[in-house]
């Protein structure tokens, strides 16, 4: 399924989830819930730059909780997804959703290079 689908059966599926954004890993906003999803892409990003800056490896999912809501960013499949939530959400709940939603986004498949067929020479 595509983004946009796995997107709407995401925020269908959990009533945890306010507003959501799906990224491929040369950072192109592939779906969003709200808008193109760019500012809410912007958000993950940065948090997953600062969560590695501690120690140097990048983080596969984050959670940063505030008094208005929690913002979680999960990363699987080389796509990456950053949600919004009302405030005390369940984050296992919330991380198991994030990550079933990147699983079902069908990503297009690498091109495969043709072979070059060998030229024979006659060395006659």
């Amino acid at each position: 399924m595509d983004a946009a689908a796995a997107l709407a059966e995401l925020t269908e599926l959990s009533s945890q989830i306010e507003e959501a954004a799906i990224v491929n890993e040369q950072g192109d906003v592939l779906a969003g819930t709200q808008g193109d999803g760019t500012a809410l892409a912007s958000v993950g990003r940065e948090l997953l730059e600062r969560a590695a800056a501690l120690d140097g490896r990048r983080p596969v999912q984050v959670e940063v909780a505030t008094a208005a809501g929690n913002v979680f960013v999960a990363c699987d499949s080389g796509l990456t997804i950053v949600a919004t939530t009302m405030p005390e959400p369940s984050p296992g709940l919330v991380f198991y959703d994030l990550k079933n939603c990147l699983r079902q986004v069908e990503q297009p498949k690498p091109r495969r290079r043709r072979a070059k067929a060998k030229e024979s020479s006659d060395a006659s």
